[in-house]
């Protein structure tokens, strides 16, 4: 279930891709005195990232790159088709257990009244949205790769595949239902 340590030393730096889109916005952001929240933001999905990468590093499968894209970032991480159930999980997993990493450095940002309760009730609904967030079957997300992964246990990798891309289609579809309805029951 590991990758061969040969392919792990192969690599000696790590890849960040970062598009002038991503730069644009990120200086409208900048520009419209938004930067304290882009900061906060950034820095949850470059722990969550992080945690796939300590993990991918810990089952020696190699980390293409790390793109940073306007809203989010991705590590590309190669050969976790080698990977057993167990370790897939872990891979996965791990991104979502960043985010008890940043729950408990913001309790202790407040606990030494760094931040204030109302900003700590923001940060911690920000932490929370983009764990269930990361956790929704829709592929590339964390919990289309965990669904995957439970499929392929039972089927072959290509009806996983095939079932996998179906549940994340159809969860799109019901987001892009029940967003407008809410707007509808709303007002």
């Amino acid at each position: 279930g590991r990758v061969s340590p040969s392919l792990m030393k192969k690599q000696l730096h790590l890849k960040i891709d970062i598009s002038m889109v991503t730069l644009l916005v990120w200086w409208c952001l900048v520009m419209l005195r938004a930067e304290r929240w882009v900061f906060f933001c950034y820095g949850i999905m470059v722990l969550h990232e992080f945690a796939h990468v300590m993990a991918a590093s810990i089952l020696h499968c190699p980390v293409e790159k790390i793109v940073i894209y306007p809203f989010g970032l991705c590590a590309e991480i190669k050969k976790t088709e080698l990977l057993t159930f167990s370790n897939r999980l872990f891979l996965y997993g791990a991104g979502a257990c960043a985010h008890l990493v940043v729950f408990g450095v913001l309790s202790l940002l407040r606990r030494c009244h760094m931040i204030s309760i109302v900003m700590f009730e923001y940060m911690i609904q920000m932490n929370m949205n983009y764990l269930l967030f990361n956790l929704l079957p829709v592929f590339p997300l964390d919990g289309y790769q965990i669904l995957l992964s439970f499929l392929y246990l039972f089927l072959p990798y290509r009806y996983a595949l095939y079932f996998s891309e179906l549940i994340s289609f159809l969860t799109v579809c019901l987001f892009l239902i029940i967003s407008p309805l809410r707007m509808v029951i709303l007002i």
